[in-house]
């Protein structure tokens, strides 16, 4: 209840208000719609005001059920208020026809599903279907198929602690807690205690190394990532943000927070340091446009750096634009490089031709 009807008041949906001896029920935000004679599309009449001096008034049909449907018109208001549910309604009028579900004759008393087969599935076998929803083992004997839609091939038991399928895409449900913590340990490995991985480069042939941080160290697999042995730390560095291999065994590390070079020449088995790139304090990114020429992208003074005989000595080329940092380096071939930096997220574009940015 908001007493008078106030033209600076802003009203809301169910607001009641007091104007000309009538009060009135908000049917939407509003403000200066002043309530009128008859209901409108902001205001409905609740009660109206009685005739001057017969002392009493005239609570009219028209008024509390316009729409005669045996419900006042408030009640309608609140059946449609945006908070109102079937289930919660101020009113039930609109559901009088409804009856308790003791009263309904001839009702069902179960409710079966529509019959179904699984035999429908006839490339599925029982095995596999009841390893889904059961500890039940797959026999290494019993067949696994994808021919049927829908259906994906499943790993048997042995398989799958064997690590040996490596082409079923599902363990089986058989595979219980300490049997996960075999599976995970197969196929992923966190590298020693690190907390990040921020450089990957691939050697060919299944032999890749990794650069981390907060360590500062690099890792190496020989079976494509499936397990990775320590190598060294670089120097006193905390991370190794950039790897590029130039072939031949001959890998370049960029690292911080000294901004230095760090090459190896035996498939990153051993490491050297090279030299840090002038004063900078991190090594972002590296690129090889191959003979042996190497561009780094360094920080925090937005310089790129060039080598010619593939790192051994490193000069700087040129500040891009007012960046401060060379956040990565992608060579197109024919000597055409780009590059992505900050603190604008700007792209720079090299010709190497005119070593012009």
């Amino acid at each position: 209840w908001k007493g008078e009807w106030n033209s600076a008041t802003e009203y809301v949906a169910r607001d009641a208000v007091y104007y000309n001896g009538n009060s009135y029920l908000a049917l939407q935000t509003g403000t200066n719609q002043t309530p009128p004679a008859t209901s409108d599309s902001y205001w409905q009449i609740v009660a109206r005001k009685g005739t001057d001096g017969e002392g009493a008034g005239d609570m009219l049909k028209i008024d509390y059920d316009s729409d005669a449907d045996g419900k006042v018109n408030a009640a309608d208001a609140a059946d449609t208020a945006t908070y109102a549910t079937n289930a919660g309604r101020a009113t039930v009028a609109d559901s009088a026809d409804a009856v308790a579900w003791e009263d309904v004759s001839n009702k069902p008393t179960d409710f079966s599903p529509s019959a179904h087969a699984l035999d429908a599935h006839t490339a599925v076998t029982l095995a596999e279907l009841s390893a889904i929803v059961s500890d039940k083992d797959i026999a290494s004997t019993d067949a696994a198929t994808t021919s049927a839609a829908g259906v994906v091939e499943l790993a048997t038991t042995a398989e799958t602690q064997a690590g040996t399928d490596t082409e079923r895409a599902i363990v089986p449900a058989s595979l219980h807690k300490k049997q996960w913590k075999t599976y995970l340990a197969q196929h992923f490995q966190r590298l020693g205690s690190e907390m990040e991985v921020r450089s990957l480069v691939s050697l060919g042939s299944g032999v890749v190394l990794a650069g981390t941080g907060q360590t500062g160290k690099i890792y190496k697999s020989t079976d494509s990532g499936a397990t990775w042995t320590e190598i060294q730390r670089l120097g006193s560095e905390s991370i190794v943000y950039s790897l590029v291999s130039l072939g031949s065994g001959v890998v370049l590390a960029g690292t911080g927070p000294t901004g230095k070079i760090y090459k190896s020449t035996d498939s990153g088995a051993t490491w050297t340091e090279i030299q840090r790139l002038g004063s900078e304090t991190y090594v972002f990114s590296l690129a090889s446009l191959g003979s042996g020429v190497v561009l780094a992208g360094a920080a925090l003074t937005g310089k790129v750096y060039k080598s010619t005989d593939s790192g051994a000595t490193w000069t700087g080329i040129q500040r891009l634009g007012s960046e401060t940092y060379v956040f990565s380096l992608a060579s197109l071939g024919s000597g055409v490089v780009l590059a992505g930096t900050a603190s604008t997220g700007s792209v720079f574009r090299l010709q190497e031709v005119t070593i012009a940015w």
